[in-house]
């Protein structure tokens, strides 16, 4: 947002005509945002038939019977929720351990790292992929 201190009667009406003229342009287009509230557990497929493919539930996995089980069961963990920290600090619970070794079982591999979030997990790869490319001379 500008800031508009100091500036004189005259400049903030001038901003406040642009401003409402540029929401009512947006609006006339149907080019205005706004929150629209889901109501159903699901997002994936609206009740009118739509399939959103831009939701982060893409696979239904939010509401699948096994999925909450899953959580409901978590919830009773003697490690309670959430973060808690970073894993080098206080973190990385004997949960987060299991799960790592089940992971690299699984894919057949040595180890295999957990991120906690999409973000940390790309910066960890873009720098996985800077280190090597350094390695090599590029």
């Amino acid at each position: 947002a500008a800031d508009l201190e100091g500036c004189s009667a005259e400049s903030k009406a001038s901003w406040s005509r642009v401003l409402a003229l540029s929401l009512r342009s947006l609006d006339e287009r149907k080019l205005m945002r706004s929150l629209k509230p889901v109501s159903q557990a699901s997002n994936t497929v609206l009740k009118n038939g739509t399939t959103i493919f831009s939701s982060n539930d893409y696979l239904g996995l939010s509401t699948h019977p096994k999925v909450t089980a899953a959580a409901r069961a978590a919830i009773a963990c003697p490690a309670g929720l959430g973060s808690r920290s970073s894993p080098l600090i206080v973190g990385f619970t004997d949960q987060h351990a299991r799960l790592q070794q089940s992971l690299a079982r699984l894919k057949g591999r040595e180890a295999c790292v957990l991120f906690p979030t999409g973000f940390a997990a790309n910066v960890g790869i873009l720098q996985a992929l800077a280190a090597v490319l350094r390695r090599r001379g590029g």
